[in-house]
C-alpha cells in the first residue's frame, strides 16, 4: 500500500535533479492559498487522482529548470506546463506503485487552490527552495 514516506522519496527525486535544492518536509497549516495545481488521474487496476500543489514562484523556478532559461522569460503557458508535467512524473511514479495495470490522464491545471483536493487519504507538505510545495492522493483504490 501507497505510503507517505514513497511520495517523500518520489517528491525529492523528482525535485532535486531540477532544482538542485534538498526539499524539506512542512506541516499543512504551513501551506498557503492561492497555490497553482497539477493533477493527473490514474485509471484501471487502480482509481487515483494525484495533484501537486506550488506557489507560481516554485512553478516558475521548475519551468526553468525544465526549459534551462531563465524563468523571469517564460510565458504562464510554459510555466503551467511544467507544473503538469511534474505532475506527471510523479504522478507515473505513484502509478507504478500501485495494482496494474492503469494508466495516466493527461495533466489538469487548477489556479487559487489551498487545501488538499476533497477525498485526499494521503498528502505531504514541503517547502522547497524556501516555496511550499504538496502533493496529494485521492481514492478509491481499487485492489
Amino acid at each position: 500500500m501507497l505510503q507517505v514516506k514513497d511520495v517523500v522519496e518520489l517528491t525529492h527525486g523528482v525535485l532535486f535533479p531540477l532544482l538542485g535544492d534538498v526539499d524539506q518536509l512542512a506541516e499543512e497549516a504551513s501551506m498557503p492559498a492561492h497555490l497553482l495545481r497539477g493533477a493527473v488521474s490514474i485509471e484501471g487496476t487502480s482509481h487515483a487522482l494525484v495533484a501537486v500543489d506550488c506557489s507560481a514562484a516554485l512553478a516558475r523556478k521548475i519551468a526553468g529548470a525544465m526549459f534551462d532559461a531563465d524563468p523571469d522569460s517564460l510565458s504562464e503557458e510554459d510555466v503551467l506546463d511544467s507544473l503538469g508535467e511534474v505532475a506527471n512524473i510523479i504522478g507515473g511514479n505513484i502509478k507504478a506503485l500501485l495494482p496494474g495495470p492503469s494508466r495516466l490522464g493527461l495533466p489538469q491545471i487548477t489556479r487559487d487552490v489551498a487545501a488538499p483536493p476533497p477525498g485526499a487519504w494521503l498528502h505531504q507538505a514541503f517547502q522547497c527552495t524556501g516555496e511550499p510545495f504538496r502533493v496529494s492522493v485521492v481514492s478509491p483504490l481499487t485492489h
